[in-house]
């Protein structure tokens, strides 16, 4: 059968029969990533991509809105989702954007908009795939806050002019980089 076919076929070596409608609406039916799960920081990019269980066209003008669960929003337009049923959308991580186990929370249509098959069915997007979504597909955990200096300590308990000056930097969490002189801007010194 064709999603736009009705009927039914029997499989007795099988035990059942299966029926298809030809009014069923096309559902999202995974959510997945080409991305490694871990973490990914500010400017890193994830690329999210909607299967589709029938290839799907979006009108003109229109958008498809697709909210994550960090309060990210994607936005898909007609060229995005043309005639195909596997739509990638790159989401760039934000600074500031802090989330564990980003996942897809919505799908929706800019007013008036139609997400329609070639049959001219209108995509259901009510219906978040469970168990398939990309929280279940791939752990990805955002992390676009930088670190900060949390403290400076001395470490030269009496410092003297033209003499070496030892401190202890702590950061909010792990760095790397952070390794000589240059790294460093002294105010205020002889």
């Amino acid at each position: 059968f064709r999603g736009s076919e009705t009927g039914t076929s029997t499989y007795p070596e099988l035990g059942f029969r299966l029926a298809l409608r030809g009014d069923v609406k096309p559902i999202v039916h995974t959510i997945t990533t080409n991305g490694d799960p871990g973490t990914y920081k500010a400017g890193d990019t994830i690329d999210i991509t909607l299967h589709f269980s029938a290839p799907l066209a979006l009108s003109p003008g229109a958008t498809l809105t697709v909210t994550l669960s960090n309060g990210g929003v994607l936005e898909l337009s007609p060229s995005d989702v043309s005639v195909s049923s596997v739509v990638s959308v790159p989401y760039t991580v934000p600074s500031g954007q802090d989330a564990t186990g980003l996942t897809v929370t919505g799908l929706t249509l800019s007013d008036g908009a139609t997400l329609q098959d070639p049959d001219g069915r209108d995509a259901d997007l009510t219906r978040l795939p469970t168990g398939r979504n990309l929280a279940d597909s791939a752990d990805i955990d955002l992390d676009g806050i930088a670190p900060t200096v949390t403290s400076i300590a001395l470490d030269t308990a009496t410092p003297t002019q033209g003499g070496t000056v030892s401190f202890t930097v702590t950061f909010s969490e792990d760095v790397t980089g952070f390794v000589d002189w240059e790294d460093v801007f002294v105010v205020n010194s002889a």
